[in-house]
């Protein structure tokens, strides 16, 4: 029995690692993400890619994010994303470097550290979370990797940071596309994904992309709408 959940989870890795990387923030990409702000007020914050940037000599994808509200687009600026990309392993500018974002080389059981900055003017809070299960998803056609991860507990900072749970290669995080601290954005915070679509696929997750309709956006919020392709997990 053993032998056969080994042979099940090797040949599972190898038909994951046969994959090619998909290009991550292609020219023209586009996210939408719930944006509640309190008290009762929902908006979407929109990431698309904007061209190529130079940091410490070395090119990165620059994704704008623009903040809409019931007056259409807001006045109000918010940093650029800086993605680079190796392989299948997703690194972003914080601080004056490149850190990891994202590993879909990693598999179940390894634990992934990431560097959640709190405020421009503190400390990097370092976050570790396990890979609790690695699987597919196929959207228009294109099989993508998936991950679900857990944190793991280093204090009560941990779990105030919104990162765990579903991860998709082209598409991130089911929350947001970088860690949000929820101790620093009680009252505006990215809560959620609606929508990604590139030259290649398109997804919309359960609410239109440009809604802010309050009970239309915060229905079924966290529904991420992907079905997995789950592969086997070591010891089970």
């Amino acid at each position: 029995m053993n032998r056969y959940i080994f042979l099940v989870i090797f040949l599972s890795s190898v038909h994951l690692a046969a994959q090619e990387a998909p290009e991550w923030a292609m020219e023209g990409a586009l996210w939408h993400y719930t944006y509640l702000s309190l008290p009762y007020e929902v908006k979407y914050l929109t990431l698309e890619v904007k061209g190529d940037s130079l940091l410490n000599d070395t090119t990165c994808r620059v994704l704008k994010p623009r903040l809409y509200g019931q007056s259409g687009e807001e006045n109000t600026e918010l940093a650029p994303i800086c993605l680079r990309q190796e392989g299948r392993r997703i690194y972003y500018w914080v601080k004056n470097r490149f850190t990891l974002l994202y590993d879909f080389d990693a598999l179940v059981g390894d634990t992934i550290e990431i560097i959640a900055p709190i405020t421009q003017y503190e400390d990097d809070s370092v976050m570790y979370f396990r890979v609790d299960s690695v699987g597919e998803v196929e959207i228009d056609g294109k099989t993508l990797r998936s991950q679900y991860l857990v944190p793991i507990e280093k204090g009560a900072a941990g779990y105030s940071v919104q990162f765990s749970e579903w991860n998709i290669e082209l598409i991130g995080n089911s929350y947001y596309m970088l860690p949000i601290n929820q101790l620093y954005c009680d009252s505006e915070c990215p809560i959620s994904l609606r929508c990604y679509g590139d030259q290649m696929i398109s997804k919309k997750v359960v609410i239109p992309c440009d809604t802010t309709d309050f009970l239309i956006a915060t229905r079924n919020a966290n529904s991420y709408g992907f079905q997995h392709k789950y592969f086997p997990r070591s010891g089970t």
